[in-house]
Protein backbone atom coordinates (compact mmCIF):
# COMPACT_ATOMS: atom_id res chain seq x y z
CA UNK A 1 0.00 0.00 0.00
CA UNK A 2 2.83 2.39 0.93
CA UNK A 3 4.59 1.66 -2.36
CA UNK A 4 1.40 2.46 -4.31
CA UNK A 5 0.95 5.73 -2.44
CA UNK A 6 4.57 6.69 -3.07
CA UNK A 7 4.19 5.86 -6.77
CA UNK A 8 1.09 8.07 -6.93
CA UNK A 9 2.96 11.02 -5.40
CA UNK A 10 5.96 10.58 -7.72
CA UNK A 11 3.69 10.18 -10.75
CA UNK A 12 1.79 13.36 -9.80
CA UNK A 13 5.00 15.39 -9.53
CA UNK A 14 6.35 13.95 -12.77
CA UNK A 15 3.14 14.70 -14.70
CA UNK A 16 2.89 18.28 -13.41
CA UNK A 17 6.51 19.02 -14.37
CA UNK A 18 6.04 17.37 -17.77
CA UNK A 19 2.85 19.29 -18.59
CA UNK A 20 4.41 22.61 -17.60
CA UNK A 21 7.42 22.01 -19.86
CA UNK A 22 5.31 20.66 -22.76
CA UNK A 23 3.05 23.74 -22.69
CA UNK A 24 6.07 26.05 -22.68
CA UNK A 25 7.74 24.33 -25.65
CA UNK A 26 4.43 24.09 -27.53
CA UNK A 27 4.01 27.90 -27.24
CA UNK A 28 7.49 28.43 -28.70
CA UNK A 29 6.79 26.13 -31.64
CA UNK A 30 3.35 27.67 -32.25
CA UNK A 31 4.80 31.18 -32.27
CA UNK A 32 7.46 30.17 -34.78
CA UNK A 33 5.05 28.34 -37.10
CA UNK A 34 2.56 31.24 -37.02
CA UNK A 35 5.10 33.97 -37.79
CA UNK A 36 7.79 32.39 -39.97
CA UNK A 37 7.71 31.70 -43.69
CA UNK A 38 8.49 28.36 -45.36
CA UNK A 39 8.33 26.47 -42.06
CA UNK A 40 9.79 22.93 -42.32
CA UNK A 41 7.20 20.16 -42.16
CA UNK A 42 8.82 18.68 -39.05
CA UNK A 43 7.96 21.77 -37.00
CA UNK A 44 4.34 21.50 -38.09
CA UNK A 45 4.25 17.84 -36.99
CA UNK A 46 5.81 18.71 -33.62
CA UNK A 47 3.25 21.48 -33.24
CA UNK A 48 0.53 18.85 -33.64
CA UNK A 49 2.12 16.26 -31.33
CA UNK A 50 2.93 18.37 -28.27
CA UNK A 51 -0.66 19.51 -27.48
CA UNK A 52 -1.88 15.90 -27.77
CA UNK A 53 0.34 14.83 -24.88
CA UNK A 54 -1.21 17.28 -22.39
CA UNK A 55 -4.78 15.85 -22.24
CA UNK A 56 -3.43 12.30 -21.86
CA UNK A 57 -1.23 13.47 -18.99
CA UNK A 58 -4.18 15.22 -17.36
CA UNK A 59 -6.19 11.98 -17.42
CA UNK A 60 -3.26 10.11 -15.89
CA UNK A 61 -2.93 12.91 -13.32
CA UNK A 62 -6.56 12.47 -12.23
CA UNK A 63 -5.92 8.79 -11.58
CA UNK A 64 -2.62 9.48 -9.80
CA UNK A 65 -4.30 11.96 -7.45
CA UNK A 66 -6.76 9.24 -6.42
CA UNK A 67 -3.84 6.95 -5.59
CA UNK A 68 -4.11 4.95 -8.81
CA UNK A 69 -0.64 5.01 -10.36
CA UNK A 70 1.82 2.40 -11.50
CA UNK A 71 5.51 2.76 -10.67
CA UNK A 72 6.41 1.68 -14.21
CA UNK A 73 4.80 4.88 -15.51
CA UNK A 74 7.28 7.14 -13.73
CA UNK A 75 10.40 6.41 -15.86
CA UNK A 76 8.25 6.85 -18.99
CA UNK A 77 7.20 10.33 -17.82
CA UNK A 78 10.76 11.19 -16.85
CA UNK A 79 12.08 9.99 -20.21
CA UNK A 80 9.53 12.08 -22.11
CA UNK A 81 10.32 15.17 -20.01
CA UNK A 82 14.03 14.69 -20.69
CA UNK A 83 13.45 14.52 -24.46
CA UNK A 84 11.20 17.60 -24.46
CA UNK A 85 13.86 19.44 -22.44
CA UNK A 86 16.46 18.47 -25.05
CA UNK A 87 14.10 19.70 -27.77
CA UNK A 88 13.75 22.99 -25.89
CA UNK A 89 17.53 23.35 -25.85
CA UNK A 90 17.70 22.64 -29.57
CA UNK A 91 15.07 25.31 -30.23
CA UNK A 92 17.31 27.80 -28.39
CA UNK A 93 20.00 27.16 -30.99
CA UNK A 94 17.88 27.23 -34.15
CA UNK A 95 14.87 29.51 -33.63
CA UNK A 96 15.32 33.25 -34.26
CA UNK A 97 14.38 35.64 -31.44
CA UNK A 98 13.63 39.33 -31.25
CA UNK A 99 16.87 41.23 -30.91
CA UNK A 100 19.01 38.65 -32.74
CA UNK A 101 21.59 40.26 -35.01
CA UNK A 102 21.65 39.39 -38.70
CA UNK A 103 24.72 37.23 -38.23
CA UNK A 104 23.04 35.23 -35.46
CA UNK A 105 19.87 34.77 -37.53
CA UNK A 106 21.92 33.41 -40.45
CA UNK A 107 23.75 31.05 -38.11
CA UNK A 108 20.45 29.79 -36.63
CA UNK A 109 18.98 29.32 -40.11
CA UNK A 110 21.94 27.15 -41.08
CA UNK A 111 21.70 25.25 -37.79
CA UNK A 112 18.01 24.51 -38.40
CA UNK A 113 18.96 22.82 -41.68
CA UNK A 114 21.83 20.78 -40.22
CA UNK A 115 19.63 19.68 -37.28
CA UNK A 116 16.68 18.59 -39.40
CA UNK A 117 17.33 14.90 -38.71
CA UNK A 118 17.41 15.54 -34.96
CA UNK A 119 14.09 17.37 -35.16
CA UNK A 120 12.63 14.44 -37.07
CA UNK A 121 13.90 12.11 -34.34
CA UNK A 122 12.21 14.22 -31.64
CA UNK A 123 8.98 14.18 -33.66
CA UNK A 124 9.07 10.38 -33.78
CA UNK A 125 9.86 10.20 -30.07
CA UNK A 126 6.85 12.37 -29.27
CA UNK A 127 4.63 10.08 -31.34
CA UNK A 128 6.07 7.05 -29.56
CA UNK A 129 5.59 8.42 -26.05
CA UNK A 130 2.09 9.61 -26.89
CA UNK A 131 1.14 6.06 -27.89
CA UNK A 132 2.71 4.56 -24.78
CA UNK A 133 0.94 7.00 -22.46
CA UNK A 134 -2.31 6.25 -24.27
CA UNK A 135 -1.77 2.53 -23.63
CA UNK A 136 -1.17 3.19 -19.92
CA UNK A 137 -4.38 5.19 -19.70
CA UNK A 138 -6.41 2.62 -21.68
CA UNK A 139 -5.12 -0.23 -19.51
CA UNK A 140 -6.00 1.64 -16.33
CA UNK A 141 -9.53 2.42 -17.55
CA UNK A 142 -10.11 -1.17 -18.64
CA UNK A 143 -8.54 -2.51 -15.42
CA UNK A 144 -5.70 -4.23 -17.27
CA UNK A 145 -2.04 -4.37 -16.20
CA UNK A 146 -0.71 -0.81 -16.50
CA UNK A 147 2.70 -1.77 -17.85
CA UNK A 148 2.43 -2.30 -21.65
CA UNK A 149 5.24 -4.84 -21.48
CA UNK A 150 3.85 -6.81 -18.54
CA UNK A 151 2.30 -9.50 -20.74
CA UNK A 152 5.61 -9.93 -22.53
CA UNK A 153 7.35 -10.93 -19.32
CA UNK A 154 5.41 -14.20 -19.09
CA UNK A 155 6.57 -15.40 -22.50
CA UNK A 156 9.17 -18.14 -22.49
CA UNK A 157 11.03 -19.27 -25.58
CA UNK A 158 10.06 -17.17 -28.60
CA UNK A 159 11.37 -17.39 -32.16
CA UNK A 160 10.15 -15.00 -34.85
CA UNK A 161 11.77 -16.06 -38.13
CA UNK A 162 10.64 -16.21 -41.79
CA UNK A 163 9.67 -19.65 -43.11
CA UNK A 164 11.53 -19.24 -46.42
CA UNK A 165 14.64 -21.36 -45.93
CA UNK A 166 16.14 -23.29 -48.84
CA UNK A 167 15.48 -26.99 -48.56
CA UNK A 168 18.89 -28.04 -49.86
CA UNK A 169 21.30 -25.96 -47.75
CA UNK A 170 24.74 -27.41 -48.39
CA UNK A 171 28.11 -26.87 -46.73
CA UNK A 172 29.45 -23.48 -45.58
CA UNK A 173 30.23 -25.02 -42.21
CA UNK A 174 33.17 -22.67 -41.57
CA UNK A 175 30.96 -19.60 -41.96
CA UNK A 176 28.19 -21.07 -39.82
CA UNK A 177 30.73 -21.81 -37.11
CA UNK A 178 32.12 -18.25 -37.28
CA UNK A 179 28.62 -16.77 -37.02
CA UNK A 180 27.80 -18.93 -33.99
CA UNK A 181 31.06 -17.98 -32.27
CA UNK A 182 30.69 -14.28 -33.11
CA UNK A 183 27.16 -13.81 -31.74
CA UNK A 184 28.01 -15.82 -28.63
CA UNK A 185 31.42 -14.24 -27.99
CA UNK A 186 32.30 -12.54 -24.73
CA UNK A 187 33.02 -8.82 -25.04
CA UNK A 188 34.03 -5.95 -22.80
CA UNK A 189 31.93 -3.16 -24.32
CA UNK A 190 28.53 -2.23 -22.90
CA UNK A 191 25.55 -3.27 -25.00
CA UNK A 192 24.87 -6.11 -27.41
CA UNK A 193 27.42 -7.74 -29.70
CA UNK A 194 26.87 -6.56 -33.29
CA UNK A 195 27.94 -8.93 -36.05
CA UNK A 196 27.72 -7.93 -39.71
CA UNK A 197 27.55 -10.46 -42.56
CA UNK A 198 28.93 -8.46 -45.48
CA UNK A 199 29.01 -9.53 -49.12
CA UNK A 200 27.69 -8.91 -52.61
CA UNK A 201 24.14 -9.78 -53.59
CA UNK A 202 23.53 -13.46 -54.25
CA UNK A 203 26.19 -14.75 -51.85
CA UNK A 204 23.57 -16.28 -49.56
CA UNK A 205 23.81 -13.91 -46.57
CA UNK A 206 20.10 -14.18 -45.70
CA UNK A 207 20.13 -17.96 -45.95
CA UNK A 208 23.27 -18.15 -43.80
CA UNK A 209 21.64 -15.96 -41.17
CA UNK A 210 18.44 -18.00 -41.27
CA UNK A 211 20.32 -21.29 -41.07
CA UNK A 212 22.29 -19.94 -38.09
CA UNK A 213 19.06 -18.93 -36.34
CA UNK A 214 17.59 -22.39 -36.87
CA UNK A 215 20.69 -24.01 -35.37
CA UNK A 216 20.88 -21.54 -32.46
CA UNK A 217 17.19 -22.05 -31.68
CA UNK A 218 17.68 -25.81 -31.25
CA UNK A 219 20.74 -25.70 -28.99
CA UNK A 220 19.17 -23.33 -26.42
CA UNK A 221 21.84 -20.65 -26.98
CA UNK A 222 19.14 -17.97 -27.36
CA UNK A 223 15.64 -18.06 -25.89
CA UNK A 224 14.41 -15.14 -27.99
CA UNK A 225 15.19 -14.68 -31.70
CA UNK A 226 13.59 -11.74 -33.51
CA UNK A 227 13.94 -11.38 -37.29
CA UNK A 228 13.61 -7.83 -38.67
CA UNK A 229 13.32 -7.11 -42.39
CA UNK A 230 15.49 -3.98 -42.73
CA UNK A 231 15.02 -3.53 -46.48
CA UNK A 232 13.11 -0.27 -45.97
CA UNK A 233 11.39 1.81 -43.30
CA UNK A 234 8.09 0.14 -44.25
CA UNK A 235 9.37 -3.45 -43.91
CA UNK A 236 11.19 -2.62 -40.68
CA UNK A 237 8.04 -1.08 -39.23
CA UNK A 238 5.93 -4.09 -40.28
CA UNK A 239 8.39 -6.48 -38.58
CA UNK A 240 8.32 -4.59 -35.27
CA UNK A 241 4.54 -4.23 -35.32
CA UNK A 242 4.07 -7.93 -36.06
CA UNK A 243 6.40 -8.98 -33.22
CA UNK A 244 4.84 -6.51 -30.75
CA UNK A 245 1.35 -7.81 -31.49
CA UNK A 246 2.43 -11.45 -31.12
CA UNK A 247 4.30 -11.12 -27.84
CA UNK A 248 1.80 -8.76 -26.22
CA UNK A 249 -1.33 -10.54 -27.42
CA UNK A 250 -2.77 -7.24 -28.67
CA UNK A 251 -3.72 -7.51 -32.31
CA UNK A 252 -3.61 -4.16 -34.11
CA UNK A 253 -2.95 -2.33 -30.84
CA UNK A 254 0.18 -0.63 -32.12
CA UNK A 255 -1.00 1.83 -34.75
CA UNK A 256 2.15 3.83 -34.10
CA UNK A 257 5.29 2.00 -35.25
CA UNK A 258 7.47 3.85 -32.78
CA UNK A 259 5.31 2.57 -29.93
CA UNK A 260 5.72 -1.02 -31.11
CA UNK A 261 9.49 -0.57 -31.32
CA UNK A 262 9.66 0.95 -27.86
CA UNK A 263 7.59 -1.84 -26.31
CA UNK A 264 9.93 -4.49 -27.73
CA UNK A 265 13.10 -2.63 -26.82
CA UNK A 266 11.75 -2.01 -23.31
CA UNK A 267 10.96 -5.70 -22.92
CA UNK A 268 14.49 -6.67 -23.98
CA UNK A 269 16.19 -4.06 -21.78
CA UNK A 270 14.03 -4.27 -18.66
CA UNK A 271 11.95 -7.46 -18.70
CA UNK A 272 13.63 -10.34 -20.49
CA UNK A 273 16.55 -11.79 -18.57
CA UNK A 274 17.38 -14.56 -21.04
CA UNK A 275 19.76 -14.35 -24.00
CA UNK A 276 18.24 -12.81 -27.16
CA UNK A 277 19.24 -12.38 -30.80
CA UNK A 278 17.93 -9.76 -33.25
CA UNK A 279 18.56 -10.15 -36.98
CA UNK A 280 18.38 -7.07 -39.24
CA UNK A 281 18.21 -8.63 -42.69
CA UNK A 282 18.94 -6.79 -45.98
CA UNK A 283 20.22 -3.54 -44.44
CA UNK A 284 21.66 -2.58 -47.82
CA UNK A 285 21.08 1.18 -47.98
CA UNK A 286 22.38 2.89 -44.82
CA UNK A 287 22.05 6.37 -46.37
CA UNK A 288 18.28 5.90 -46.74
CA UNK A 289 17.88 4.51 -43.20
CA UNK A 290 20.68 6.09 -41.12
CA UNK A 291 19.07 5.70 -37.70
CA UNK A 292 19.25 1.90 -37.47
CA UNK A 293 21.09 2.16 -34.12
CA UNK A 294 17.93 3.56 -32.53
CA UNK A 295 16.42 0.08 -32.90
CA UNK A 296 19.27 -1.62 -31.01
CA UNK A 297 18.39 -2.53 -27.41
CA UNK A 298 20.92 -1.43 -24.80
CA UNK A 299 21.30 -4.83 -23.17
CA UNK A 300 24.31 -7.04 -22.49
CA UNK A 301 22.18 -10.19 -22.69
CA UNK A 302 22.03 -10.43 -26.45
CA UNK A 303 23.48 -9.99 -29.90
CA UNK A 304 22.57 -8.36 -33.18
CA UNK A 305 23.22 -9.94 -36.57
CA UNK A 306 23.08 -7.71 -39.66
CA UNK A 307 23.15 -8.88 -43.28
CA UNK A 308 24.25 -6.24 -45.76
CA UNK A 309 26.01 -5.62 -49.04
CA UNK A 310 27.07 -2.09 -48.06
CA UNK A 311 30.53 -1.54 -46.60
CA UNK A 312 29.46 1.36 -44.37
CA UNK A 313 27.69 -1.12 -42.09
CA UNK A 314 31.13 -2.15 -40.80
CA UNK A 315 30.98 0.94 -38.57
CA UNK A 316 28.13 -0.68 -36.64
CA UNK A 317 29.94 -3.92 -35.95
CA UNK A 318 31.96 -5.41 -33.14
CA UNK A 319 32.86 -8.09 -35.70
CA UNK A 320 32.54 -8.26 -39.49
CA UNK A 321 32.29 -11.58 -41.34
CA UNK A 322 32.94 -11.35 -45.07
CA UNK A 323 30.64 -13.61 -47.08
CA UNK A 324 32.48 -14.48 -50.28
CA UNK A 325 32.03 -17.14 -52.94
CA UNK A 326 31.49 -20.78 -51.99
CA UNK A 327 34.32 -23.27 -52.05
CA UNK A 328 34.46 -25.31 -55.22
CA UNK A 329 33.34 -28.49 -53.44
CA UNK A 330 30.38 -26.80 -51.71
CA UNK A 331 29.36 -25.19 -55.01
CA UNK A 332 29.48 -28.52 -56.85
CA UNK A 333 27.47 -30.16 -54.07
CA UNK A 334 24.79 -27.44 -54.32
CA UNK A 335 24.49 -27.95 -58.07
CA UNK A 336 24.44 -31.75 -58.03
CA UNK A 337 22.21 -32.04 -54.95
CA UNK A 338 19.23 -30.97 -57.06
CA UNK A 339 19.57 -33.78 -59.58
CA UNK A 340 18.51 -37.36 -59.13
CA UNK A 341 21.05 -38.65 -61.65
CA UNK A 342 24.13 -40.42 -60.34
CA UNK A 343 27.07 -38.28 -59.30
CA UNK A 344 29.64 -40.03 -61.45
CA UNK A 345 33.04 -38.48 -62.12
CA UNK A 346 32.09 -37.05 -65.51
CA UNK A 347 29.16 -35.07 -64.05
CA UNK A 348 31.33 -33.83 -61.18
CA UNK A 349 33.97 -32.53 -63.58
CA UNK A 350 31.35 -30.78 -65.69
CA UNK A 351 29.83 -29.32 -62.53
CA UNK A 352 33.22 -27.83 -61.61
CA UNK A 353 33.34 -26.05 -64.96
CA UNK A 354 29.80 -24.72 -64.50
CA UNK A 355 30.24 -23.38 -60.95
CA UNK A 356 33.51 -21.70 -61.93
CA UNK A 357 31.74 -19.94 -64.80
CA UNK A 358 29.07 -18.82 -62.29
CA UNK A 359 31.70 -17.34 -59.96
CA UNK A 360 30.82 -19.83 -57.19
CA UNK A 361 27.81 -17.57 -56.44
CA UNK A 362 25.11 -19.55 -54.56
CA UNK A 363 22.12 -17.76 -56.12
CA UNK A 364 23.54 -18.16 -59.65
CA UNK A 365 24.22 -21.86 -59.04
CA UNK A 366 20.68 -22.44 -57.78
CA UNK A 367 19.27 -20.60 -60.80
CA UNK A 368 21.40 -22.65 -63.18
CA UNK A 369 20.24 -25.88 -61.53
CA UNK A 370 16.58 -24.78 -61.77
CA UNK A 371 17.04 -23.88 -65.44
CA UNK A 372 18.69 -27.21 -66.24
CA UNK A 373 15.90 -29.05 -64.46
CA UNK A 374 13.19 -27.04 -66.27
CA UNK A 375 14.79 -27.63 -69.69
CA UNK A 376 15.83 -31.24 -68.89
CA UNK A 377 19.45 -30.44 -69.76
CA UNK A 378 22.05 -32.92 -68.43
CA UNK A 379 24.99 -31.47 -66.49
CA UNK A 380 27.45 -32.53 -69.17
CA UNK A 381 25.48 -30.89 -71.98
CA UNK A 382 24.96 -27.63 -70.07
CA UNK A 383 28.66 -26.75 -70.18
CA UNK A 384 28.49 -26.00 -73.92
CA UNK A 385 25.05 -24.35 -73.78
CA UNK A 386 25.76 -21.94 -70.94
CA UNK A 387 27.66 -19.35 -72.97
CA UNK A 388 24.81 -19.28 -75.50
CA UNK A 389 21.94 -19.02 -73.01
CA UNK A 390 23.70 -17.22 -70.14
CA UNK A 391 21.20 -14.35 -69.93
CA UNK A 392 18.21 -16.69 -69.90
CA UNK A 393 19.80 -18.79 -67.17
CA UNK A 394 20.54 -15.86 -64.87
CA UNK A 395 17.07 -14.39 -65.36
CA UNK A 396 15.22 -17.67 -64.89
CA UNK A 397 13.09 -17.93 -61.75
CA UNK A 398 11.11 -21.13 -61.08
CA UNK A 399 7.54 -20.99 -59.79
CA UNK A 400 8.62 -22.27 -56.37
CA UNK A 401 11.57 -20.13 -55.31
CA UNK A 402 12.96 -19.51 -51.81
CA UNK A 403 14.98 -16.40 -52.66
CA UNK A 404 12.58 -13.52 -52.05
CA UNK A 405 12.50 -10.09 -50.48
CA UNK A 406 10.23 -7.07 -50.18
CA UNK A 407 11.60 -4.26 -52.31
CA UNK A 408 11.55 -0.71 -50.99
CA UNK A 409 8.09 0.83 -51.22
CA UNK A 410 6.27 -2.45 -51.83
CA UNK A 411 4.42 -4.89 -49.60
CA UNK A 412 4.59 -7.91 -51.91
CA UNK A 413 7.62 -10.17 -51.92
CA UNK A 414 9.65 -10.24 -55.14
CA UNK A 415 11.50 -13.36 -56.31
CA UNK A 416 15.17 -12.61 -56.79
CA UNK A 417 17.43 -13.56 -59.66
CA UNK A 418 21.10 -12.68 -60.10
CA UNK A 419 19.98 -9.81 -62.32
CA UNK A 420 17.50 -8.33 -59.83
CA UNK A 421 19.77 -8.68 -56.79
CA UNK A 422 22.62 -6.90 -58.56
CA UNK A 423 20.24 -4.22 -59.80
CA UNK A 424 19.45 -3.39 -56.15
CA UNK A 425 23.11 -2.46 -55.63
CA UNK A 426 23.45 -0.69 -58.98
CA UNK A 427 20.53 1.59 -58.07
CA UNK A 428 22.66 3.10 -55.28
CA UNK A 429 25.47 4.15 -57.62
CA UNK A 430 25.97 7.86 -58.27
CA UNK A 431 24.42 11.10 -57.09
CA UNK A 432 22.33 11.50 -60.26
CA UNK A 433 21.48 9.60 -63.45
CA UNK A 434 24.43 10.99 -65.44
CA UNK A 435 26.98 10.02 -62.80
CA UNK A 436 25.35 6.61 -62.43
CA UNK A 437 25.57 6.06 -66.19
CA UNK A 438 29.27 7.01 -66.29
CA UNK A 439 30.21 4.85 -63.28
CA UNK A 440 28.30 1.87 -64.71
CA UNK A 441 30.26 2.26 -67.96
CA UNK A 442 33.54 2.14 -66.01
CA UNK A 443 32.23 -0.77 -63.96
CA UNK A 444 31.40 -2.63 -67.19
CA UNK A 445 34.96 -2.10 -68.42
CA UNK A 446 36.26 -3.60 -65.17
CA UNK A 447 34.41 -6.81 -66.07
CA UNK A 448 36.81 -7.40 -68.98
CA UNK A 449 39.83 -7.58 -66.65
CA UNK A 450 41.02 -10.20 -64.21
CA UNK A 451 39.35 -9.35 -60.93
CA UNK A 452 42.53 -10.01 -58.97
CA UNK A 453 44.35 -6.90 -60.20
CA UNK A 454 42.89 -4.00 -62.18
CA UNK A 455 45.55 -1.33 -62.65
CA UNK A 456 44.65 2.33 -62.44
CA UNK A 457 47.51 3.05 -64.85
CA UNK A 458 45.62 1.38 -67.73
CA UNK A 459 42.71 3.80 -67.41
CA UNK A 460 44.96 6.81 -66.88
CA UNK A 461 46.88 5.94 -70.07
CA UNK A 462 43.61 5.66 -71.99
CA UNK A 463 42.54 9.02 -70.55
CA UNK A 464 45.73 10.71 -71.76
CA UNK A 465 45.48 9.07 -75.20
CA UNK A 466 41.96 10.36 -75.84
CA UNK A 467 42.58 14.04 -75.11
CA UNK A 468 41.06 15.16 -78.43
CA UNK A 469 37.90 13.04 -78.22
CA UNK A 470 37.43 11.94 -74.65
CA UNK A 471 34.44 9.65 -73.86
CA UNK A 472 31.69 11.12 -71.63
CA UNK A 473 32.10 8.48 -68.94
CA UNK A 474 35.57 9.81 -68.12
CA UNK A 475 33.97 12.84 -66.47
CA UNK A 476 33.80 10.85 -63.25
CA UNK A 477 37.62 10.49 -63.14
CA UNK A 478 38.69 13.99 -64.19
CA UNK A 479 39.05 17.43 -62.64
CA UNK A 480 39.57 20.49 -64.85
CA UNK A 481 40.17 18.17 -67.84
CA UNK A 482 43.01 16.40 -66.02
CA UNK A 483 43.18 12.84 -64.72
CA UNK A 484 42.22 12.82 -61.04
CA UNK A 485 43.50 9.76 -59.19
CA UNK A 486 41.40 10.66 -56.15
CA UNK A 487 38.21 10.78 -58.23
CA UNK A 488 39.07 7.38 -59.72
CA UNK A 489 39.77 5.88 -56.31
CA UNK A 490 36.55 7.40 -54.96
CA UNK A 491 34.57 5.61 -57.70
CA UNK A 492 36.35 2.33 -56.92
CA UNK A 493 35.67 2.89 -53.21
CA UNK A 494 31.94 3.37 -53.89
CA UNK A 495 31.79 0.11 -55.84
CA UNK A 496 33.67 -1.67 -53.08
CA UNK A 497 31.27 -0.34 -50.40
CA UNK A 498 28.37 -1.75 -52.44
CA UNK A 499 30.18 -5.13 -52.66
CA UNK A 500 30.20 -4.90 -56.45
CA UNK A 501 33.96 -5.37 -56.61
Amino acid sequence: MAETALAAVEATDAILGLVELAVKVAKRVNNYVDTAKNVPKTFIEIRVQLPLITPICEKLLDRARTGNANANLIPVLQGLKEHISELDGLLDRILPEDGDRKRVRIYKAISSITNEKRLLEYQRLLESYKSILTLYHADAVMDRPADPSSQIATIGTYFHMPPTQITHFVGRRDLLKKIKEAVAAEKSTIGPRVVVLLGMGGQGKTQLALRSCRLLSTNNRFEKILWIDATSDATLAHSFESIAEQISGRARAFRDTAAACRIIIHAIEKVWKAQWLMVFDNYDDPAAHPDIRSFFPNSDNGAILITSRHGDTKRLATEVLQVTEMTEQDAVNVLLSQFSQGRHDESAESAKTIVKALGYLPLAIDQAAAYMDRQSIPVNAFVDEFEICKESVLKHIPDQWEYKRKLDGTELETSLSVFTTWELSVQQIGKDEDEKKHIIHLFTLFAFFNHGKISEAIFEAHFQATIDQRPEWMRVVESDSHWDQYQYRDVVSKLLRLSLL
